[in-house]
This record gives C-alpha cells, structure tokens and sequence, in this order.
C-alpha cells in the first residue's frame, strides 16, 4: 500500500471517530470497549498531523454528489445551485466533500461501478 492509500484510511479513521464521539455512539475503536474513541482520536491526531497536512494540500476538494437521487426524494440537483438549494429546503445533506487530485477517475470509477451518473464542483 502506498503513502496517499495509508493517509486516506487514516484520514477515513479519523472521520470516523469525531463521527463516533459527536454522536456520543454506543460503538467503540474495539469489541470490547476498552479502548475509548476519545483516546484513539488524540494519538492519531498528534502523531499524524504533519502528514495528514501535506497530503490534502496538494489535493482539490469537491462536492459530489447523485442528482438522480435527489430527485427521487423531491428535490433538484441537475446542478450546483440546485443541490445547494434542494438541500437548505430539505435541511439534509445529498453530497459528499472529498479531496482528491484526480476527481475524473473517481467519478468514471464511481459511474462504472455503481451505474449512476455522478456530478461534482470544485470548492
């Protein structure tokens, strides 16, 4: 596994704790809980700032999202403007952030895999 794969499992473990703890979850780092998501979340994030920092600075981030979904729950996203709107009106989020240098292959990945169409802007 490459650097950029490791820092992005990392980055996922991380989003997944503050996850964990701001909705004060039942689900611990392990089966038995003995190790608390708090304590994880801290080493992680005091071992690996630095290389977390210089990963996602070389990156884009964008906003992706299904539009086809979201018109199946009532709303609009052929677009931008419209997602940013469908959502304020439903108080709800349809998109994802991701931070990538190479958003194309990821939406080719996601269409071919998945057979949705995916639309994205940079932020």
């Amino acid at each position: 596994m490459t650097i950029p794969f490791d820092i992005f499992a990392v980055e996922q473990l991380i989003l997944w704790l503050e996850d964990n703890l701001s909705t004060e979850s039942v689900i611990h780092f392990d089966n038995e809980g003995k190790v608390d998501s708090a304590i994880v979340l801290a080493a992680l994030t005091r071992l690996l700032p630095q290389q977390l920092d210089a990963s996602v600075e070389n990156m884009n981030k964008y906003l992706i999202w299904n539009p086809a979904k979201v018109s199946s729950y009532g709303g609009k996203a052929d677009n931008y403007e419209e997602l940013i709107q469908t959502e304020e009106e439903q108080v709800c989020s349809w998109s994802s952030i991701i931070n990538t240098d190479d958003i194309e292959s990821i939406v080719i990945a996601i269409q071919n895999e998945c057979d949705v169409d995916i639309f994205y802007k940079e932020i």
